[in-house]
């Protein structure tokens, strides 16, 4: 919630997370495309639950606030009882380790989030976490710079891509390398 308003202030000068490009975005800042994902969910392994993205009714579904997910989420539940079955109780998490956290714990059913983030929670829990369904809603996620700064823009956009090594590698200002972690997912990355 915070590094867009600070790209907006001049806190930053370059943002980089799950930002999925979007007219709501685009209208405040200025985006670089460098990676396609979707909406993917995770249940404890063997799913004891049997949750799937189109069976949640009833269950306990974690997600982290502010992410196109909640809304993913609310919707579903608002189906669930214009079907006539129990809503989907939605916990909340500030932090998405959190969430996951409480899938793993049982305290809650499934959880769902982008795509590259729950293969690295499954990947990160050690066989305890499966991904269930496949992914939907793919869109592209983009590094946020600040609006009107094309020259910037186009050195983010000509940044040199290392997928073979799971790892984007940045051009900053005055020539510094900053390299961040793919999770292993090159192939979402667009060129």
């Amino acid at each position: 919630d915070s590094i867009i308003p600070g790209l907006e202030s001049g806190k930053f000068e370059l943002g980089m997370s799950s930002f999925t490009i979007n007219p709501e975005r685009l209208q405040v800042v200025d985006v670089v495309s460098y990676f396609v994902a979707g909406t993917a969910w995770a249940v404890p392994v063997d799913n004891p639950s049997d949750v799937s993205p189109d069976s949640a009714c009833g269950k306990k579904v974690a997600v982290q606030k502010a992410t196109v997910q909640v809304d993913d989420i609310t919707a579903r539940s608002e189906e669930c009882l214009t079907g006539g079955e129990s809503e989907i109780t939605i916990d909340q998490y500030t932090l998405q380790t959190d969430a996951t956290t409480a899938v793993v714990s049982g305290k809650d059913d499934a959880m769902l989030a982008d795509s590259p983030v729950v293969a690295y929670a499954v990947k990160q829990t050690g066989g305890q976490l499966e991904l269930v369904g496949d992914s939907y809603d793919d869109a592209p996620y983009g590094i946020a710079v600040p609006k009107d700064d094309p020259d910037f823009a186009a050195a983010v956009q000509g940044a040199p891509l290392a997928p073979q090594l799971g790892w984007i590698v940045l051009v900053l200002l005055g020539g510094a390398l900053v390299a961040v972690p793919m999770w292993r997912a090159p192939q979402g990355l667009t060129a």
